[in-house]
């Protein structure tokens, strides 16, 4: 018997890991629906059956994307009278405030196939980090992106320099895309020193 429930063990050990994960934790709010991505998008079936479950309209692309964003989430939007507010929480997990009525559009990393460009750019992401203290979201930022340089932007100056560590107690401004694998972050000493573009930016 010992033996026969070890080995049952087993085969529902092996058979929990090959379940794809749920890719998101999605709560009522007054008016709308809060969503955080909580794991990697491997089964899009599975994650758009979990929104249309909350009562979410509810559509996921697959992008072709660099090997680091595979199964994120890169960028998202609503149709109809919705609308999407990108934040983080105090771990770095992204939040989609859902309200109104319409269709939450998803898009999520892929792998290219042959002859595909992909993309580095994560707008979600980028969106996520804009007016954070960098204190607060540099792991998060250095996880995501392979290679990141820092600008420091003078408010009394108005200019922009190369800095080799982002200062304590800064604000990211902007995010631009450099190429499939780096950005480059601007920095101030204030949340709103510079207007935001509502997105990632190709340089």
């Amino acid at each position: 018997m010992a033996v026969a429930a070890a080995v049952l063990a087993a085969v529902v050990a092996v058979w929990q890991r090959a379940q794809p994960a749920v890719a998101f934790d999605i709560v009522d709010l007054e008016g709308g629906v809060r969503v955080e991505v909580i794991d990697l998008i491997t089964d899009p079936e599975l994650a758009t059956r979990q929104l249309e479950a909350a009562g979410l309209r509810a559509t996921l692309t697959g992008v072709p994307v660099s090997e680091g964003l595979i199964g994120r989430v890169v960028a998202a939007g609503a149709t109809g009278t919705a609308t999407v507010a990108v934040t983080t929480d105090s771990t770095g997990v992204i939040v989609f405030d859902v309200v109104g009525l319409g269709s939450l559009n998803i898009e999520y990393g892929r792998r290219a196939i042959e002859g595909e460009e992909s993309s580095g750019t994560n707008s979600v992401q980028c969106q996520a980090w804009r007016g954070q203290l960098i204190d607060d979201v540099r792991d998060d930022i250095e996880r995501v992106v392979p290679v990141v340089r820092w600008h420091l932007f003078d408010t009394m100056a108005t200019s922009l320099e190369d800095v080799a560590e982002p200062p304590a107690g800064t604000y990211v401004q902007d995010v631009m895309t450099l190429d499939l694998e780096s950005v480059l972050i601007v920095l101030a000493d204030v949340a709103d020193a510079l207007p935001t573009t509502g997105d990632c930016r190709a340089n």
